[in-house]
């Protein structure tokens, strides 16, 4: 079962891993149980992955739900990016591809659309502010967390890159997203236009 100290534990050990790398990058922490996930487990999880952005002043983090055992994959830019990332099961091969030279600049800029997204304050004036976000975020939920940063859900539950339900609402998110993401192109948009 997943709970608090098995979070201080995961996060303690990626800036452990981090520091060892000499890194200025959380590149990834992971967040899962073995156990059935009700919903009241993801909002758990999800508390956790906030409560992590914060406690790193993350500037941005994605968080990819993988329909494997592992729930929830978050990867929080402190500084800047590193070169080298996970790449979960659903993740669209190209599209990593097309963001790798973007990596050591993560934290200025986003790679855009996920399920999850949290973004810090600065990154948030850039879309205009955060009641502009809340209130034009193509989103299910916009969260202000801590220092004026906030987490964009693209829908209710969390769900992977190959859920439909997801499908239709990346596009919109990513055009939305588009001022503070790497110059890739429309990936979402055309990829799952309608």
């Amino acid at each position: 079962m997943f709970d608090e100290p098995y979070a201080d534990f995961a996060f303690s050990r990626s800036l452990e891993k981090t520091a060892a790398a000499a890194q200025a990058f959380l590149n990834e922490l992971s967040l899962g149980c073995t156990a059935y996930f009700t919903a009241e487990r993801e909002v758990i999880l999800l508390d956790h992955l906030s409560s992590i952005f914060e406690r790193c002043s993350g500037r941005y983090a994605i968080v990819h739900a993988s329909s494997c055992d592992l729930l929830l994959r978050s990867e929080v830019a402190i500084l800047r990016g590193n070169p080298v990332g996970y790449l979960p099961e659903e993740y669209i091969f190209d599209r990593s591809v097309r963001l790798r030279a973007y990596r050591p600049r993560f934290g200025e800029i986003i790679a855009g659309a996920n399920w999850g997204v949290m973004i810090d304050r600065a990154l948030v004036d850039q879309l205009g502010g955060i009641s502009r976000v809340q209130r034009e975020a193509p989103v299910y939920r916009v969260t202000e967390l801590a220092a004026g940063a906030v987490f964009m859900q693209a829908t209710a539950r969390p769900m992977p890159l190959t859920d439909h339900e997801l499908q239709r609402v990346l596009p919109e998110f990513e055009a939305y997203l588009e001022p503070i993401s790497a110059p890739i192109g429309p990936y979402f948009r055309t990829r799952y236009a309608r």
